[in-house]
């Protein structure tokens, strides 16, 4: 599971409960598709 939360500025990447990523608020979108991506590959 893979969870994003936004915050003034920038958004935090969630992976099972537990904080993978702390990213601009700019780049967020593009961060959470190369972890989807990410994700796929490996499954």
């Amino acid at each position: 599971m893979l969870e994003s939360l936004g915050g003034i500025n920038e958004g935090l990447l969630f992976k099972k409960g537990k904080i993978i990523k702390k990213v601009p608020q700019k780049e967020i979108i593009s961060v959470l598709k190369e972890e989807i991506l990410n994700m796929i590959k490996t499954a």
